[in-house]
């Protein structure tokens, strides 16, 4: 089950399977991206996709939950509405030269995807990856409403140094051995989301991201609801991440 620890970092303590100790793993903070202010960073390893329901709850708090399959998820039958697709790497962030957890949406995913293809090379490869620029922008529409677009743009391939590879991708070695981001990002149990969204409970235990299989985007989903409880802007564009 996805245990919750906030929006300002994740990872920590896992129990070493079929042991009584804990492994202890780095906390990385996630990445934001602001409007209009391009995001430079340096993909590490391999992403993982994932359906995440992302609602604004009457408390005024923001509660997450992930599907494990859009078409046999109980709550979004009941509560016609459905979860938008995610992806999420481990990225260096080049301003701060620390390791954070990027989030983004299919388009994202896709320029990602062209860049692999037209480089031939892997853009979280140590030797071959490359440094990337994300910008998130707001565009006018009709009805006086906006559209969040993002731009990924490849600046060069920069394999790590071996001061990267100390101090950033060092103490996470094992992060990436244990396929951790996939545990961060494991589908909260059917019988749990519709709780977690709506239920009476502390909004300071919103649950944290889950999992798929790395480099497998989730499968299309043949949900189909009249309305998201989303914020604004994915309504109108359902490619927006509202953090």
């Amino acid at each position: 089950m996805a245990n919750s620890t906030g929006w300002d970092d994740v990872s920590g303590t896992q129990k070493k399977k079929g042991t009584g100790q804990f492994k202890e793993y780095p906390r990385l903070k996630f990445a934001r991206v602001e409007y209009d202010q391009p995001f430079k960073f340096r993909p590490l390893h391999e992403p993982v996709g994932f359906w995440l329901y992302m609602r604004q709850h009457k408390d005024g708090s923001w509660r997450r939950a992930i599907c494990a399959d859009p078409d046999t998820c109980s709550t979004a039958k009941r509560h016609n509405i459905i979860p938008t697709e995610r992806h999420a790497i481990v990225v260096i962030n080049r301003a701060t030269q620390e390791a954070e957890l990027l989030e983004f949406t299919p388009g994202v995913y896709e320029k990602f995807k062209l860049s692999k293809k037209a480089s031939g090379m892997s853009p979280g490869s140590s030797t071959e990856g490359a440094d990337f620029v994300l910008t998130k922008t707001k565009k006018a529409i009709k009805s006086g409403e906006t559209r969040t677009t993002y731009e990924l743009e490849c600046v060069g391939r920069t394999p790590l140094t071996s001061e990267e590879k100390e101090k950033i991708v060092g103490p996470l070695l094992d992060f990436f051995k244990d396929n951790r981001l996939s545990f961060i990002y494991k589908a909260t149990p059917d019988d749990k989301i519709e709780e977690i969204l709506f239920g009476e409970r502390d909004s300071r235990s919103s649950p944290a991201p889950a999992s798929v299989q790395p480099q497998v985007a989730p499968k299309s989903s043949s949900v189909s609801a009249t309305k998201q409880e989303v914020p604004k802007e994915d309504e109108v564009n359902g490619d927006t991440i509202p953090f």
